[in-house]
């Protein structure tokens, strides 16, 4: 609970950085990431009455235990290639379970910072490619604006 804790934190801390430094708010990251965290934890852990199982999440918990213990155990650890694919995210949870022992709840709140993260960079893009001020208006409006530009580009208004 403590590493899940201190990933949180750390995490919030690069998140609202990143945000500030691009002139951003930094709410949608922290809304986004508690709520994803609530809803992980209550849906993730067996103790929930929410619980609805691991699915795929076992088969990397179970494929990262066995990397982590094949290193404890000083052995060399050759499951094929970890690049590309999604061996990549087994060995960042045997790092993790590794230096710090079963990590299923900072997996989630790692999971939820990374989702998180893609808000900010969406907003950037957004503020990117409409303007600053302009990607807070409705889809609606930018419409009205490209017909009307349109319009004068043709010689009709």
């Amino acid at each position: 609970m403590l590493v899940a804790f201190s990933v949180f934190v750390f995490l919030g801390f690069l998140g609202f950085v990143s945000a500030r430094g691009w002139k951003m708010s930094p709410a949608p990251f922290f809304v986004v990431a508690l709520s994803l965290i609530v809803v992980g934890v209550s849906t993730q852990l067996s103790i929930s009455p929410f619980y609805l199982g691991l699915n795929d999440g076992r088969h990397y918990l179970d494929w990262a235990t066995a990397i982590s213990e094949a290193w404890r155990e000083g052995q060399p650890w050759n499951d094929g290639a970890i690049w590309p694919g999604k061996g990549l995210w087994a060995l960042l949870i045997a790092v993790m379970h590794f230096f710090f022992g079963p990590v299923l709840i900072s997996l989630i709140v790692i999971n939820a910072a990374v989702f998180s993260f893609s808000l900010i960079l969406l907003q950037k893009t957004m503020g990117l490619l409409f303007g600053v001020g302009e990607f807070k208006r409705s889809s609606q409006h930018l419409l009205v604006r490209a017909i009307l530009a349109r319009r004068r580009r043709v010689g009709l208004g």
